[in-house]
């Protein structure tokens, strides 16, 4: 079992362990997508198309927006030689950061369940949630793209992912009932707010969006 409200708490500080260790994982996937297999560059080409879908045009978002400074905000993942084109690169790390978010949650629900001795191709496709009944959590989505890497150094990841989370485990019966949805907590603590921001999105706070829909009825 995972102690997660102090493993959100930890990683909105920049300072902490499990954030720096985080950073330095989004770093080594940023890295291997560089050099990818061709599976893993399709899947990015169909994550892109989806992205600037949503988002619009990447390049043209970042260039009228003043306030992001891409140099520092890929420093600070330590990226510290950035393409001719900073908008790739950006790319590029949202997808880094959101595919350690998906492997971040596919570990806390290992946890949870209580699975062990898993393999990694098990643990990227989430098919350990099936065995609990589980048959919905985990569709054959982008981020998938480790299954593709498992040979070109995608291991290590997994391996320095469960040891940063090492210092969370609690036991079974000192867990408490989590008061409010982590999985957004986890979100929002690894998406820059200055990159979320740039991209259009604000969040409203759960209580006005509760008081919001109360008042509506």
């Amino acid at each position: 079992m995972l102690n997660l409200e102090l493993l959100c708490k930890d990683l909105k500080r920049s300072r902490s362990p499990i954030r720096k260790a985080g950073n330095t994982l989004i770093f080594q996937l940023f890295t291997i997508l560089n050099h990818p297999t061709p599976e893993t560059k399709q899947l990015f080409t169909q994550w892109t198309d989806e992205f600037q879908s949503i988002y619009g045009d990447i390049h043209l978002t970042l260039s009228c927006n003043r306030k992001l400074d891409t140099g520092a905000l890929l420093q600070e993942f330590g990226i510290t030689q950035p393409a001719q084109d900073d908008s790739q690169d950006i790319l590029m790390l949202f997808f880094s950061i959101q595919t350690f978010f998906s492997l971040l949650l596919k570990q806390i629900t290992r946890h949870l369940l209580g699975s062990s001795n898993i393999t990694p191709d098990t643990l990227i496709h989430a098919s350990f949630t099936e065995e609990h009944g589980i048959t919905n959590y985990c569709d054959r989505d982008c981020f998938l793209w480790p299954l593709f890497e498992l040979e070109t150094g995608f291991l290590p990841v997994l391996e320095k992912l469960e040891q940063a989370l090492m210092p969370y485990y609690i036991p079974q019966n000192q867990a408490s009932p989590y008061r409010y949805d982590l999985s957004k907590q986890i979100f929002h603590a690894l998406i820059p707010k200055p990159l979320r921001h740039a991209l259009g999105e604000f969040y409203t706070p759960d209580w006005l969006a509760c008081l919001t829909w109360q008042t509506a009825i």
